[in-house]
């Protein structure tokens, strides 16, 4: 089990759906007709779509994709994932008996149900007749997690599949009993508002690129690459984070203060500066241990207008060899900026004690422009590798338009425990900057 910070709002009362199109698993519909919604979904484009489950407990699945005319008695594929296997079956009936054939299985430790320090995990289940795929993963919607997939690569021996695939217009959720694997209703109680699935129109293609770019500097090849997108790709409250922070003037350094930078590197290096006494006072921020390079300055600009969790727009400053832990953001969308210097960024799957290999790094230099939303980029970890250079970032947030909910808290993983951070501001940025300037013209006074 994984211990929770209860002294911060429940993790698993978070919220009954972070987006219009989740639906709660079915325990909390008990009365529910095999018709509900809660256990069968229409796909909007026959054969393709995406199934995902998000779990806060480890819960044993069947996802079922069929015709709805024929019926899943007909023919069906079936995902199936347990805490031993995860299995893609296609079953046909024929002459009265229902044949099956096990498309892929996988029984790698990250590849099956997830029963070790689990609190946020999501699975998927992607079909495209398109491209003549099954595919199964784990974490974000995208190629690089995918754990196992079936490919139909000669059509004639796959006649009575491939004919599926191009037809299906129907899913079905089975919840399993992890005691006895038998297909019920998991009891309620150990369910959370967090445990909801939903289908999305897509099937998944490809990875996401990370880097926004600006329109005059994509060129055919990045296209081609699809290594970069542009703002315009991204959803709305990216968009305008995006618009609020990517021009030419939003730099530290400007004609009021051009040693900003310099400033902000002294500060933190003088055991009299504002910044290095701020960084000591958190360096238990995180955790119960002092860790003086687990921390960063959050200078915050605005006011929190109650679209976002905390201040919408911060100033991060990471110190050469800080680092933050691993965490989420609520399910919110963001857009980050490096303003200065450079930072790695690690990206993982899903947020528990026991994911700790990201499954992707970026580096980011000054100038460079990325972007979270609610299922891209959600869970990562910030460091700067520099051992003499400050990285500084702007780091925007907003709740997504159909977040109904607006979860106020980031997530984060220290040791086996997840606990919920507060975002809070070090400082506002005006008064910062004047105590910047302070510090600076008074340590330069005598140059």
């Amino acid at each position: 089990a994984v211990a929770v910070d209860h002294d911060a709002p429940a993790i698993g009362a978070r919220r009954q759906s972070t987006v219009s199109n989740w639906t709660l698993f079915p325990a909390y519909n008990a009365n529910a007709s095999p018709d509900d919604e809660s256990l069968t979904k229409p796909l909007l484009v026959a054969g393709q779509c995406t199934v995902e489950l998000r779990q806060s407990h480890p819960i044993p699945f069947r996802v079922i994709a069929y015709n709805e005319k024929d019926g899943e008695n007909k023919a069906c594929i079936m995902l199936e994932v347990t805490g031993k296997y995860a299995s893609i079956v296609f079953k046909k009936e024929s002459n009265g008996l229902m044949n099956q054939k096990e498309l892929a299985r996988t029984k790698q430790p990250g590849a099956v149900l997830q029963t070790r320090g689990i609190a946020h995990c999501a699975y998927w289940f992607s079909i495209s007749d398109d491209h003549k795929f099954i595919k199964y993963g784990i974490g974000e919607l995208r190629e690089k997690l995918k754990q196992t997939e079936y490919k139909v690569e000669d059509v004639e021996q796959d006649e009575d599949l491939f004919r599926l695939m191009d037809s299906v217009d129907r899913v079905r959720l089975l919840l399993l009993d992890p005691d006895s694997s038998s297909e019920n209703f998991v009891s309620e109680n150990v369910l959370s508002m967090q445990d909801m699935w939903r289908v999305h129109l897509f099937p998944v293609v490809g990875d996401p690129p990370a880097m926004i770019a600006d329109h005059d500097s994509v060129t055919m090849e990045m296209v081609d690459a699809e290594a970069v997108t542009v703002a315009e790709n991204l959803p709305a409250a990216c968009r305008r984070l995006y618009y609020n922070v990517c021009g030419k003037k939003f730099v530290v350094n400007d004609a009021s203060f051009p040693n900003f930078t310099q400033a902000i590197e002294e500060s933190i290096r003088d055991p009299n500066g504002w910044c290095y006494k701020i960084l000591q006072d958190k360096a238990t921020e995180f955790g119960p241990e002092r860790d003086e390079k687990g921390t960063y300055l959050r200078i915050t600009l605005g006011q929190n207008h109650a679209n976002s969790p905390g201040i919408p727009f911060v100033m991060e400053i990471w110190p050469p060899g800080h680092y933050s832990p691993v965490h989420n953001h609520g399910y919110s969308h963001a857009i980050i900026r490096v303003l200065h210097g450079e930072i790695k960024v690690s990206l993982y799957p899903f947020l528990s004690p026991s994911c700790t290999t990201p499954f992707e790094e970026v580096r980011f230099k000054k100038g460079d422009i990325t972007y979270l939303t609610e299922g891209v980029n959600q869970t990562h970890r910030l460091l700067n590798e520099s051992k003499d250079t400050t990285c500084i970032t702007i780091q925007c947030y907003q709740y997504g338009d159909e977040d109904n909910v607006h979860y106020e808290f980031f997530d984060y993983v220290s040791g086996t425990e997840i606990h919920a951070f507060d975002p809070n501001s070090d400082e506002t940025f005006s008064n910062f900057k004047k105590l910047m300037k302070k510090e600076y013209y008074k340590r330069h006074a005598e140059d």
